[in-house]
């Protein structure tokens, strides 16, 4: 990627402005840090989901802003760079959504707490 060619250390902000991205369009938290860096105008393409961005951004020049604990997960270290950026007033949310009658389903629950105590273990990593 030109922005690891550039120079070493994490992106500056002009750095930051000299790339197009990739968003994902549920998560709102990262098109408003595009918006409050003034660059969303460089927002060159809107996917549904996370899990859709490895192959979305491992043949292009694109970046995307999100979470360093999903990026982790997410992310081939061979394949894809994740640099960890400050960025203004940024606390990523994440949720999770499902069917009413699947609350009180067993499998359906543990599933639930498994994704729960997973994020729970990389935000206090």
């Amino acid at each position: 990627h030109p922005l690891l060619k550039a120079h070493d250390g994490p992106p500056t902000l002009q750095d930051l402005r000299s790339l197009d991205y990739v968003a994902v369009s549920s998560h709102a938290e990262t098109l408003r840090i595009l918006h409050q860096l003034g660059i969303e105008s460089q927002l060159a393409l809107r996917c549904a989901h996370f899990l859709s961005l490895p192959a979305l951004i491992a043949k292009t020049d694109l970046a995307v802003i999100m979470p360093v604990a999903i990026a982790r997960r997410l992310m081939n270290t061979r394949q894809h760079a994740v640099l960890p950026v400050v960025l203004p007033n940024s606390k990523f949310g994440v949720a999770m959504h499902w069917d009413r009658r699947f609350t009180n389903d067993p499998s359906h629950t543990w599933l639930r707490a498994t994704i729960i105590a997973l994020f729970r273990q990389s935000a206090n990593a």
